[in-house]
């Protein structure tokens, strides 16, 4: 699939004014989800991924928005990688396009996922 640009965070990093950490491009391949940005690149391969979810950020607050949270396991550790779609000038515009690309991660999850 051809990457999209995504606003992203991590677990853990919140802000009240701009949930995003990030700016950049989010490409689903069939062994990792990469996220390639201003200042740092991600990834998680889909072996570590347990689930696929929506998470609230600052944008639901005002029904304009949500995370795509990528949840996983590595070493223990629990993963999060949450992004949301920048592809359109509106946050509502952005809001269904997460939509869309919820449907295609689906498709996407290998059995070890959750479909959440």
């Amino acid at each position: 699939a051809e990457p999209i640009f995504v606003g992203f965070s991590r677990s853990g990093s919140i802000s009240a004014l701009d949930p995003h950490d990030d700016l950049g491009w989010l490409a689903v391949g069939t062994r990792s989800v990469k996220f390639l940005g201003e200042k740092g690149a991600y990834e998680l391969p889909w072996s570590d991924i347990r689930a696929v979810r929506y998470r609230p950020n600052a944008h639901t607050l005002l029904g304009l928005g949500r995370w795509i949270s990528f949840e996983g396991l590595k070493d223990g550790k629990q993963l999060r990688m949450m992004v949301e779609p920048r592809v359109h000038s509106t946050l509502l515009a952005n809001k269904r396009e997460g939509a869309r690309l919820l449907r295609k991660l689906r498709a996407l999850i290998p059995p070890t996922a959750s479909k959440i």
